[in-house]
Protein backbone atom coordinates (compact mmCIF):
# COMPACT_ATOMS: atom_id res chain seq x y z
CA UNK A 1 0.00 0.00 0.00
CA UNK A 2 1.04 3.99 -0.45
CA UNK A 3 1.93 4.78 3.01
CA UNK A 4 0.99 8.34 4.05
CA UNK A 5 4.58 9.13 4.62
CA UNK A 6 6.04 7.69 1.70
CA UNK A 7 7.94 10.08 -0.63
CA UNK A 8 4.92 9.85 -3.20
CA UNK A 9 2.79 11.28 -0.74
CA UNK A 10 5.40 13.85 0.57
CA UNK A 11 6.13 15.44 -2.51
CA UNK A 12 2.61 15.02 -3.99
CA UNK A 13 1.14 17.08 -0.72
CA UNK A 14 4.42 19.57 -1.23
CA UNK A 15 2.84 19.93 -4.84
CA UNK A 16 -0.80 20.56 -3.64
CA UNK A 17 0.60 23.11 -1.25
CA UNK A 18 2.22 25.32 -3.70
CA UNK A 19 -1.21 24.63 -5.86
CA UNK A 20 -2.77 26.89 -2.92
CA UNK A 21 -0.55 29.56 -3.86
CA UNK A 22 0.48 31.59 -7.10
CA UNK A 23 2.66 28.81 -8.88
CA UNK A 24 0.44 25.85 -9.12
CA UNK A 25 2.39 24.21 -11.68
CA UNK A 26 3.29 21.12 -10.04
CA UNK A 27 1.02 18.64 -10.81
CA UNK A 28 1.26 15.83 -7.26
CA UNK A 29 2.63 12.13 -8.62
CA UNK A 30 -0.83 10.92 -7.25
CA UNK A 31 -2.36 13.01 -9.57
CA UNK A 32 -0.75 10.40 -12.44
CA UNK A 33 -2.74 7.36 -10.45
CA UNK A 34 -4.62 5.56 -12.94
CA UNK A 35 -5.89 2.28 -10.65
CA UNK A 36 -4.93 -0.95 -10.42
CA UNK A 37 -4.64 -3.99 -13.23
CA UNK A 38 -4.07 -7.13 -11.79
CA UNK A 39 -2.59 -9.94 -13.37
CA UNK A 40 -6.36 -11.52 -13.13
CA UNK A 41 -8.22 -8.50 -14.66
CA UNK A 42 -9.53 -9.56 -17.84
CA UNK A 43 -7.85 -6.76 -19.51
CA UNK A 44 -4.27 -7.92 -19.36
CA UNK A 45 -5.24 -11.72 -19.21
CA UNK A 46 -2.83 -13.58 -21.12
CA UNK A 47 -0.39 -10.49 -21.28
CA UNK A 48 3.26 -11.51 -20.50
CA UNK A 49 4.96 -9.42 -17.45
CA UNK A 50 7.98 -7.52 -17.97
CA UNK A 51 10.50 -8.43 -15.18
CA UNK A 52 13.96 -7.68 -14.40
CA UNK A 53 15.05 -11.40 -15.33
CA UNK A 54 12.43 -11.55 -18.32
CA UNK A 55 12.67 -7.99 -20.12
CA UNK A 56 10.13 -8.68 -22.26
CA UNK A 57 9.29 -5.30 -23.34
CA UNK A 58 13.31 -4.84 -24.59
CA UNK A 59 12.92 -8.42 -26.83
CA UNK A 60 9.69 -7.58 -28.36
CA UNK A 61 9.95 -3.62 -28.60
CA UNK A 62 11.83 -3.55 -32.39
CA UNK A 63 8.84 -6.17 -33.63
CA UNK A 64 6.56 -4.16 -32.13
CA UNK A 65 7.19 -0.67 -33.68
CA UNK A 66 7.11 -2.28 -36.76
CA UNK A 67 3.58 -3.61 -36.15
CA UNK A 68 2.80 -0.11 -35.00
CA UNK A 69 3.97 1.26 -38.56
CA UNK A 70 1.44 -1.52 -40.34
CA UNK A 71 -1.65 -0.89 -38.07
CA UNK A 72 -1.09 -3.98 -36.79
CA UNK A 73 -1.16 -2.93 -32.93
CA UNK A 74 -2.65 -0.75 -30.90
CA UNK A 75 -2.15 0.70 -27.21
CA UNK A 76 -3.18 1.13 -24.18
CA UNK A 77 -3.34 4.86 -24.08
CA UNK A 78 -5.90 7.98 -25.15
CA UNK A 79 -9.28 7.27 -24.83
CA UNK A 80 -8.90 3.43 -24.17
CA UNK A 81 -7.43 3.88 -21.28
CA UNK A 82 -9.30 7.14 -20.61
CA UNK A 83 -11.92 4.49 -19.95
CA UNK A 84 -10.63 2.30 -17.49
CA UNK A 85 -9.74 5.43 -15.51
CA UNK A 86 -13.28 6.95 -15.67
CA UNK A 87 -14.83 3.42 -14.35
CA UNK A 88 -11.60 3.48 -12.05
CA UNK A 89 -11.94 7.27 -10.72
CA UNK A 90 -15.83 7.75 -10.37
CA UNK A 91 -16.87 4.21 -8.73
CA UNK A 92 -16.43 2.64 -5.78
CA UNK A 93 -13.37 1.13 -6.76
CA UNK A 94 -10.82 3.79 -5.14
CA UNK A 95 -12.72 2.65 -1.70
CA UNK A 96 -11.45 -0.71 -2.47
CA UNK A 97 -7.92 0.09 -3.54
CA UNK A 98 -5.44 -1.90 -1.71
CA UNK A 99 -2.85 0.34 -2.72
CA UNK A 100 -4.43 3.18 -1.26
CA UNK A 101 -6.08 1.50 1.51
CA UNK A 102 -3.98 3.90 4.11
CA UNK A 103 -4.73 7.33 2.49
CA UNK A 104 -6.73 9.64 3.72
CA UNK A 105 -10.06 9.38 1.61
CA UNK A 106 -9.18 12.87 1.26
CA UNK A 107 -6.43 12.20 -1.51
CA UNK A 108 -8.38 10.57 -3.78
CA UNK A 109 -9.82 13.97 -4.80
CA UNK A 110 -6.32 14.80 -6.44
CA UNK A 111 -6.67 10.97 -8.47
CA UNK A 112 -9.59 12.30 -9.49
CA UNK A 113 -8.28 15.66 -10.53
CA UNK A 114 -5.53 13.95 -12.48
CA UNK A 115 -8.50 11.72 -14.44
CA UNK A 116 -9.36 15.28 -15.71
CA UNK A 117 -5.83 16.33 -16.51
CA UNK A 118 -5.52 13.22 -18.56
CA UNK A 119 -8.94 13.76 -20.09
CA UNK A 120 -7.45 17.30 -21.18
CA UNK A 121 -4.10 15.92 -22.64
CA UNK A 122 -6.20 13.78 -25.11
CA UNK A 123 -8.79 16.21 -26.18
CA UNK A 124 -5.75 18.55 -26.93
CA UNK A 125 -3.89 16.03 -28.70
CA UNK A 126 -6.92 15.19 -30.74
CA UNK A 127 -7.39 19.53 -30.71
CA UNK A 128 -11.23 19.61 -29.63
CA UNK A 129 -12.64 22.49 -27.55
CA UNK A 130 -13.15 20.39 -24.49
CA UNK A 131 -9.83 20.68 -23.03
CA UNK A 132 -9.91 23.75 -21.72
CA UNK A 133 -12.98 23.00 -20.16
CA UNK A 134 -11.39 19.34 -18.68
CA UNK A 135 -8.43 21.56 -17.57
CA UNK A 136 -10.52 24.03 -15.18
CA UNK A 137 -11.78 20.80 -13.96
CA UNK A 138 -8.63 19.34 -13.25
CA UNK A 139 -7.37 22.79 -11.47
CA UNK A 140 -10.60 22.94 -9.43
CA UNK A 141 -10.57 19.32 -8.51
CA UNK A 142 -7.07 19.76 -7.33
CA UNK A 143 -7.74 23.25 -5.47
CA UNK A 144 -10.12 21.00 -3.69
CA UNK A 145 -7.43 18.49 -3.16
CA UNK A 146 -5.15 20.98 -1.76
CA UNK A 147 -7.61 22.91 0.42
CA UNK A 148 -8.39 19.26 1.91
CA UNK A 149 -5.15 18.09 2.21
CA UNK A 150 -3.00 20.59 3.58
CA UNK A 151 -5.15 22.85 5.60
CA UNK A 152 -7.90 19.79 6.67
CA UNK A 153 -10.67 21.69 5.66
CA UNK A 154 -13.73 19.90 4.85
CA UNK A 155 -14.68 20.03 0.60
CA UNK A 156 -16.87 23.18 -0.71
CA UNK A 157 -15.03 25.25 2.27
Amino acid sequence: PLAPDSPVVGTSRAALQDHLGAAGDRIPFVAHYAGQLRQDDELVLGVAVNTDNRPIIEYVAPVNHRRERAGQVSWFVAEDMLEFMSGYVNGAALTSDTYLSELDTNWYRAIQAGYYLHVSYVLEDKQREDAAEAKQIFHDQLAQAARVLVRGSTPGQ
